[in-house]
């Protein structure tokens, strides 16, 4: 009997008692003592040994078991859903006939090597044009973090002055969409970006989007935009989209950024959609880093002017392409408003 009360613990005591404790709050000690194989004078000792004080239950610091699993029954429909919802974006466009996109690429807007004087060229045009809508790439600035912040050391814009820049680009404009390129990202949780973006009714997503622009005349024009598709080939710098357009989704629109080059190429995909292919090479047309590891000036495309004509088919070429340069795109899409102007009015007549 004495061995097997020493091997009986405070908790044992407690949750047998618990069972015997009778409505008048005293405790039936034989059941109690009976239970645990013991006598209850052994009972009783182990009482008053167990209960010499009685220490207050305090709050715990971290989440119990069921609220842990309340919060992650809520938490991962939260994040399921808001993944779901980004598969395809269905955007309303309010503009009957063609527009345009102005996709602007990489700006390192605080670089000493960005053409500041064509980014803001490029943003004056997204705002006082009102058939362009302006979207960007990502790597709004250079954003140095860790090992890098030394650069900041050949920059005349410290990092404060780089957000109030980041701030008046975003802004300047309502973007259909802003991409948070890797640049972007080195910021983690407390991206100011997302704010500005906020503020100014714009869209921003890490990484791309998959948009579904829906037109006035029911038809549907898909742009999958990303700061850069996987891929890579020495050959051919739209390998990334190519190789989605191919094996990925069926989308009229793909453009890319990231790597300082520039580029555009139309296909058909599999099933027969006609894509248009970019690659942006953005502002950044001075780059001490590309110097360094010997890589060629591509600077096609700092910013592309998509033309986008819903009375096309999904199907044709001219449903989607791509102006050689800003300048030229903005009369090609001048003049398409004008001849889908005097279309509407020779049907009223």
């Amino acid at each position: 009997m004495w061995l097997a009360s020493q091997m009986i613990t405070a908790r044992d005591v407690e949750q047998v008692l618990k069972k015997h404790k009778q409505p008048s709050g005293r405790y039936h000690i034989s059941k109690a003592a009976k239970e645990l194989g013991i006598d209850r004078h052994r009972l009783r000792y182990l009482m008053l040994k167990y209960n010499k004080f009685e220490q207050p239950k305090l709050p715990h610091r971290t989440r119990q078991i069921d609220e842990l699993i309340r919060d992650r029954l809520s938490e991962s429909e939260r994040i399921i859903n808001a993944d779901e919802a980004r598969d395809l974006i269905k955007v309303k466009i309010n503009i009957d006939g063609p527009v345009a996109l102005l996709c602007m690429g990489d700006p390192h807007i605080d670089d000493p090597g960005c053409a500041f004087a064509l980014l803001k060229s490029h943003l004056e045009l997204a705002a006082s044009h009102p058939f362009v809508l302006p979207c960007n790439i990502g790597d709004l600035a250079n954003n140095w973090v860790g090992r890098l912040a030394r650069l900041y050391a050949d920059q005349s814009i410290t990092a404060r002055e780089s957000w109030t820049l980041v701030e008046w680009m975003v802004k300047s404009v309502q973007w259909l969409f802003i991409l948070a390129g890797n640049h972007d990202l080195w910021t983690g949780s407390g991206d100011p970006v997302s704010w500005f973006a906020k503020q100014a009714g714009s869209m921003y997503e890490e990484h791309g989007v998959r948009l579904a622009l829906q037109h006035p005349d029911g038809s549907e024009t898909r742009v999958h935009a990303r700061h850069d598709f996987p891929g890579h080939s020495i050959w051919n710098s739209m390998h990334g989209p190519k190789r989605e357009a191919i094996a990925g989704f069926r989308d009229h629109l793909l453009i890319a950024g990231h790597k300082h080059i520039g580029g555009d190429e139309g296909m058909i995909t599999p099933d027969g959609t006609a894509a248009q292919l970019v690659r942006v090479s953005g502002y950044k047309v001075a780059d001490t880093y590309a110097k360094s590891l010997g890589l060629k000036k591509m600077p096609m495309h700092p910013a592309a002017l998509i033309i986008i004509d819903p009375r096309e088919a999904g199907t044709s070429r001219g449903r989607v392409f791509c102006a050689p340069t800003i300048e030229k795109g903005v009369l090609i899409l001048d003049a398409l408003r004008r001849e889908y102007d005097a279309s509407k009015k020779r049907k009223k007549s």
